[in-house]
């Protein structure tokens, strides 16, 4: 009896400790993954918006440049105010403290401001929509990515997250060709799909990190 235990006490030991070793595999693969990401969108993503979108900078009047820039700059500071907001919801959860009903008022009422400035960034954008619409039609990027690597086909056979078809993935949606799901600052740091509001605030001057 006694060796049964100590053969049942040395099994569950290597289960634990081959479980910790995947763990640790599967997160440094994650992060590799990450990486190769970044530098698929830094050498085949990136250049293809800001060549068109500056081409649309040409024909956008110096004072729509004025608002979109304050669009810019507003979008930012909201959603820095909205990210403390959801920190700090997310500690109240894992302490396990009773949620304030004022923070979710407040969460709310940021995200809709945020919805707000891209409806403003909206009405700009449908001023020069034929030619969006042109440039956005003439973005051709390879299908193949990394969803069709051996790591990126891995990921998204086990259902990890961001892998695949999910929330970052470098997918295809009709005639958007950075589709990905809904919310702010996932992707390559853009609202939804890739829109024409989306494209009119695409700063090329700026660094859109995973």
């Amino acid at each position: 009896m006694k060796e049964w235990i100590l053969v049942a006490a040395m099994m569950g030991v290597l289960l634990v400790t081959a479980m910790a070793s995947d763990k640790t595999n599967d997160n440094d693969s994650w992060q590799d993954l990450r990486k190769e990401r970044h530098a698929y969108f830094l050498e085949k993503v990136k250049p293809e918006i800001d060549a068109s979108r500056n081409t649309l900078e040409t024909s956008i009047s110096a004072e729509d440049k004025n608002e979109i820039n304050r669009l810019r700059e507003d979008i930012v500071k909201q959603k820095l105010l909205e990210s403390e907001l959801r920190y700090e919801l997310r500690n109240a959860r894992i302490k396990g403290e009773k949620i304030d009903d004022a923070l979710i008022a407040k969460l709310s009422t940021q995200h809709m401001e945020i919805e707000n400035l891209y409806d403003r960034a909206k009405v700009v954008a449908n001023k020069y929509r034929p030619q969006i619409d042109e440039l956005l039609a003439g973005i051709e990027l390879p299908r193949q990515n990394l969803n069709n690597s051996p790591r990126g086909r891995n990921y998204e056979q086990q259902g990890n997250r961001g892998q695949g078809q999910g929330r970052q993935g470098m997918q295809r949606n009709g005639n958007n060709p950075y589709g990905r799901s809904k919310g702010h600052g996932q992707g390559y740091g853009l609202r939804g799909g890739f829109d024409i509001t989306s494209f009119l605030l695409w700063d090329p001057n700026r660094n859109y990190p995973f």
